[in-house]
């Protein structure tokens, strides 16, 4: 009592340091708390008002309780400790959905997350979240949304593989705008277009409308290699290299399209075809096609030679 009677009078103290219009203030504010402390004090020790059962233990447990959560706080445990008692009331996220994703794995979805038995949907951070699971290969949108009591909801929007890019020794999963999404494991994906070479990357999409207008080609290709980055060779399946030109790749494929019509090149044993110059189409042999070659003009040299002799 002697305490709180003391602290009303340093009260009344320093209202009269204040100045004319801070004093009537003061005391407009002061005066209704004032008249009830005193009014309850003198109640209460005059025997006409007891002292509520428990009050003190009440008091204690506050106290106790107060001090506990000023220590969590400064202790940098509050999140923590929020987290557990928002759980334990019931808003625990007992159950995530996660749909739109199929290379992304729920494994790691749940991972970026990183929730426990702890976590509490009231205090989950959509906000970090939404920057994990953003920085995952796969993921181009994420959209989080809480379904309380105790339901997240995750939704998925991947990237589209376009291509597989191999530059160097090095082999990665491309967008059509050429940006890669993450290293190529060889598992999936393998009917993707394969483009080789620098700056493959950058112009495939374009080298691949292209080659969509001839599709028996595009279906044979086995790779399609960015030369100097200025053109294009195209490998076919059966070992066969085209050699398309800077320009004008469309009239060269029709070109050489006429005359393998007529001359089934491609079945035949060669190597690469140039298509390079546009008024004509050279043909490489392969090394034993060569060989095979000089043999038989060998032989019909010799026998052009025994013939003049007779």
């Amino acid at each position: 009592m002697f305490s709180l009677i003391e602290k009303i009078a340093d009260l009344k103290s320093s209202s009269a340091s204040m100045g004319s219009g801070e004093q009537t203030f003061a005391r407009r504010l002061l005066r209704p708390l004032v008249r009830r402390v005193t009014r309850a004090s003198a109640d209460i020790l005059s025997g006409h008002k007891k002292i509520p059962n428990h009050l003190g233990t009440f008091a204690t447990l506050a106290f106790f309780g107060g001090v506990l959560s000023y220590a969590t706080v400064a202790g940098g445990h509050g999140e923590t400790a929020l987290r557990t008692v928002t759980s334990a009331v019931g808003f625990s996220v007992e159950e995530i959905k996660v749909s739109g994703n199929i290379e992304t794995s729920d494994i790691d979805i749940l991972q970026e997350l990183g929730l426990d038995e702890t976590s509490s949907l009231l205090t989950l951070d959509l906000t970090k979240a939404h920057e994990k699971l953003s920085a995952l290969p796969w993921v181009q949108h994420v959209e989080l949304l809480k379904i309380y009591p105790a339901t997240l909801h995750v939704k998925i929007e991947e990237r589209q593989a376009f291509a597989i890019w191999q530059h160097g020794d090095q082999l990665s999963l491309i967008e059509r705008d050429g940006d890669v999404i993450e290293n190529y494991d060889g598992v999936r994906n393998t009917d993707l277009p394969f483009f080789v070479g620098i700056g493959a990357e950058i112009h495939a999409a374009r080298m691949y409308d292209t080659l969509s207008r001839w599709p028996s080609y595009l279906g044979e290709a086995k790779a399609i290699i960015r030369v100097a980055d200025r053109r294009w060779d195209l490998r076919l399946k059966n070992g066969v290299t085209l050699h398309l030109p800077e320009q004008g790749v469309d009239a060269a494929l029709a070109h050489f399209k006429a005359f393998d019509d007529s001359q089934e090149v491609l079945r035949r044993d060669i190597a690469a075809v140039d298509l390079r110059i546009s008024d004509r189409v050279t043909v490489r042999l392969t090394p034993e096609a060569l060989e095979r070659r000089k043999s038989a003009v060998l032989e019909r040299s010799k026998e052009l030679k025994k013939r003049e002799k007779s």
